[in-house]
């Protein structure tokens, strides 16, 4: 009826820059001159993730489970930059948020299963580095809130061996300034903001022991998300920004 898990997780990641502009029409007959911005960021960080399964009966499961918040200090290593933007060898912290996340399951019959899921991202306690003088240098994470997610999704038994599924989800994110979250260099690079997703995937039981799991979603987003630049101040500059995210997944269950 009741289970726990716990689990060490460590996280790589790697993030990069490659933007540039040209200025023309210079009043003075200068030729135009191109301006480049290639740089790239690492970091790592350990956390951890606990669990717990409950099955009051048969046909009905119910999850939590909370992972802490990731310290990743990304270190700069500037290519390029004739912005002078970026300082070479600096670091920058981009916390990856805690989550706790709560999950139920019930077997309508031998085959079909009906899942939900809810998760809360704690991102106002991650480090995510102040934001500009614009906004009184405050936290970046506390400009941009806590955000959550909300999922359903149905699971069929097609053999013994052979389980497809699919579902869908929302993602809120719950901006407190969200024009000066924007107001900070980079985070023009990937702009979160409400969306739905699709998902689908597939479990096929290659052994008594052995599992293989492969998943599939595409987020979409509003189109053209319009976001006043104020680091551009006191020039007046509206930014129209795209979203567009797809995720694979293939995973592997060893159970003895």
């Amino acid at each position: 009826m009741i289970s726990v898990a716990a689990a060490i997780r460590y996280i790589n990641a790697k993030n990069t820059t490659d933007a540039g502009l040209t200025l023309t029409s210079s009043p003075f007959g200068l030729a135009d001159a191109p301006l480049v911005l290639d740089a790239e960021y690492n970091a790592s960080g350990i956390g951890e993730v606990i669990s717990i399964c409950l099955k009051p009966f048969d046909k009905f499961l119910f999850t939590a489970r909370y992972e802490t918040k990731v310290k990743l200090d990304f270190k700069t290593k500037t290519n390029t930059d004739d912005f002078g933007v970026t300082v070479n060898e600096e670091k920058n912290r981009r916390d990856l948020p805690g989550v706790l996340a709560l999950g139920a399951a019930y077997e309508i019959n031998d085959q079909i299963k009906v899942l939900g899921e809810f998760n809360y991202y704690m991102q106002k306690n991650a480090d995510w580095g102040k934001s500009s003088e614009l906004t009184g240098n405050a936290p970046l994470a506390d400009l941009a809130g806590d955000a959550s997610a909300y999922a359903m999704g149905l699971e069929y038994k097609l053999t013994d061996k052979f389980i497809v599924s699919a579902g869908g989800g929302y993602t809120k994110f719950d901006y407190t300034n969200k024009e000066g979250y924007y107001a900070s260099l980079g985070t023009f690079e990937v702009v979160p903001d409400d969306n739905w997703n699709i998902n689908a995937g597939f479990k096929y039981k290659v052994t008594k022991m052995l599992s293989v799991n492969a998943g599939y979603m595409q987020a979409i987003y509003k189109k053209d998300q319009h976001v006043n630049a104020l680091m551009a101040y006191p020039l007046e500059v509206d930014v129209t920004v795209n979203n567009s995210i797809r995720i694979a997944s293939l995973g592997v269950n060893l159970s003895f």
